[in-house]
């Protein structure tokens, strides 16, 4: 199971604050990003979501691997704080071993963006913020990806939320996982400086 092209599956367009566009990072530029530890692009078309003036997400290679842990992971029932640009919802809707995702997004433009093009029957957008929705029903496999950036700041927020799903997360098969974007990388920036 792997993530697919978002350049293959959404066209371009805009609706309100939000934009999803096409970009190609050439030759030249992915070797300059090589300069940057932990930003490398490969050369290549991808897909890019923006709200506002920020943009929120890409489907570049580092956007893959920091959110394969989910993807390998995702079972059962899904739940998923962020749609972006749906990226991990279209592969974890593929998997046989998932029953349903539920998406929670706050923007309704990203919705009316990203959702028609990802239909699918597993899949339900709901419109709401992650940090006030209350769960009608347990989860095995529950996912935040709310974040613009990598960020210790983020861990507050994700302790936050990791206490108030924690009742939602059925644990009965012992398969049961909750974890948010970049959470081990942003713990071991802190370790290493505390200060941060």
């Amino acid at each position: 199971m792997d993530f697919p092209r978002m350049v293959d599956v959404l066209t371009p367009g805009t609706m309100g604050d939000a934009a999803i566009e096409h970009f190609t990072v050439s030759e030249s530029e992915s070797r300059f990003s090589a300069l940057r530890p932990g930003e490398y692009v490969r050369e290549g078309r991808y897909a890019r979501l923006r709200v506002g003036r920020g943009l929120m997400m890409t489907d570049t290679h580092m956007e893959r691997i920091t959110n394969y842990e989910f993807l390998r992971r995702a079972q059962g029932d899904v739940l998923v704080g962020g749609l972006g640009l749906g990226m991990i919802v279209v592969p974890a809707c593929a998997k046989k071993e998932v029953r349903s995702v539920t998406v929670l997004e706050l923007s309704a433009d990203v919705i009316g963006l990203v959702e028609p093009q990802i239909r699918h029957e597993k899949l339900t957008v709901v419109r709401a913020d992650v940090r006030t929705w209350r769960p009608p029903q347990k989860y095995q496999t529950i996912y935040f990806d709310i974040w613009p950036t990598i960020c210790v700041d983020n861990l507050r927020e994700i302790a936050t939320l990791h206490r108030r799903y924690a009742k939602a997360l059925d644990r009965s098969d012992g398969a049961a996982w909750m974890s948010s974007w970049q959470v081990k990388h942003l713990r071991a920036l802190r370790r290493r400086d505390p200060w941060r």
